[in-house]
């Protein structure tokens, strides 16, 4: 799945109302910050210009899952579960 077919499914999937994230798995955001900067930032940059809030969490979470598989296929659930919850406290700082 690319990651614009991805996008568009979870846009989808927003829109009617489906789950996106059917495990209840707490990020720990001091672990996605590491993540984030050994297999993220190479691509993405430092800084991250968005607004994502926790109740996007999830949502954030399953759209890293599909992005893993072109990127990083080793990443787990709570690797991904990780790096949502450091990407929200980014924006309660």
């Amino acid at each position: 799945m690319s990651i614009f077919a991805a996008m568009k499914t979870a846009a989808l999937c927003a829109v009617v109302g489906t789950p996106l994230f059917a495990e209840d798995i707490t990020g720990d955001a001091e672990h996605g910050a590491v993540l984030y900067a050994e297999g993220c930032a190479r691509c993405h940059g430092v800084s991250i210009d968005m607004v994502v809030s926790p109740e996007d969490a999830p949502r954030l979470a399953t759209f890293l899952a599909s992005h893993k598989i072109r990127f990083d296929p080793s990443r787990s659930d709570q690797d991904n579960a990780d790096l949502a919850a450091y990407l929200v406290s980014l924006q309660l700082r």
